[in-house]
């Protein structure tokens, strides 16, 4: 009886770790809906981020930074909605095809707001961080990045 147990915990452990097995029908973890696997964030191509989007701007951008990689930056903003609850923020580009416009990329912060209504909170509660990846190739030609809120914007060389 014990060397069965045992056999299972380690049959069990080792199927844990699979892939398959997470995602399996199979998995006591997916009986009741834990199974649905979370849309992750993702760095998303420069061109595929010019559609239009319903969301409201973000009511401050309060900080922007670029980062080097390998093959291009990251370009990190900072926002302050106006109250607590808003969700899935973005930097949704601006200029049509990624082209800059006299060495401007501009970025509209984008914020989908709460459902229901919303507590102010403190600022450090409601501080959003988004990011976007862009390649050299984005940057070229590129002398100015700069980021739109509702109530301001800020400018950064990348």
């Amino acid at each position: 009886m014990a060397r069965r147990l045992i056999s299972s915990v380690v049959i069990l452990a080792l199927l844990s770790g699979c892939s398959g097995w997470r995602d399996s029908r199979m998995n006591p973890g997916n009986w009741f809906g834990g199974g649905e696997a979370a849309v992750p964030d993702t760095l998303v191509p420069i061109e595929a981020m010019t559609a239009v989007d319903g969301r409201p701007l973000v009511a401050q951008v309060t900080a922007l930074s670029v980062e080097p990689t390998p093959g291009g930056i990251i370009l990190r903003a900072t926002g302050l909605p106006s109250t607590q609850g808003y969700s899935r923020g973005a930097l949704v580009l601006e200029n049509q095809d990624g082209v800059p416009v006299d060495g401007t990329l501009t970025f509209q912060f984008r914020v989908a707001p709460p459902i229901g209504p919303a507590s102010v909170g403190t600022p450090a509660s409601r501080e959003m961080v988004v990011g976007v990846f862009l390649t050299r190739q984005n940057l070229r030609g590129v002398t100015t990045l700069r980021v739109l809120g509702e109530g301001n914007e800020r400018s950064i060389r990348p």
